[in-house]
């Protein structure tokens, strides 16, 4: 177990299991600290990510969660908007198909219509 303090007493498993990133993390003081570790460990940048805004004044967090609830907003909307034109695109399919059996029923009636004009002369 690594003591948060004492980060230059790492061990190797400390070191091999980024523990010692861990422990750099949770003392990070400034934005500039949490830069240089998103820049050693990639993984840990969406965790240094939010706790770069949640370390920023009020104002920018609620620009934050603002602009993060507009983006997932946008998200659901396009999402919707996807189903709508799949929606839309089967029954434009099916206004196709309908349009051609009415065409051939207009044949078909125009058909017996002849032979019936046909018949009655």
């Amino acid at each position: 177990m690594l003591d948060l303090n004492h980060i230059e007493l790492a061990t190797q498993e400390d070191l091999d299991s980024e523990r010692d990133v861990w422990a750099r993390l949770f003392q990070a003081k400034t934005r500039g600290d949490l830069m240089r570790i998103a820049q050693q460990c990639e993984e840990l940048k969406p965790v240094i990510d939010k706790m770069d805004v949640l370390m920023a004044d009020d104002a920018v967090r609620l620009q934050y969660d603002a602009e993060e609830t507009l983006r997932n907003r946008e998200k659901g909307i396009r999402k919707k908007i996807h189903k709508l034109e799949e929606a839309l695109a089967d029954k434009d399919s099916q206004l196709a198909d309908q349009k051609t059996q009415l065409a051939a029923q207009t044949a078909r009636i125009a058909e017996l219509e002849a032979k019936l004009h046909q018949l009655q002369k």
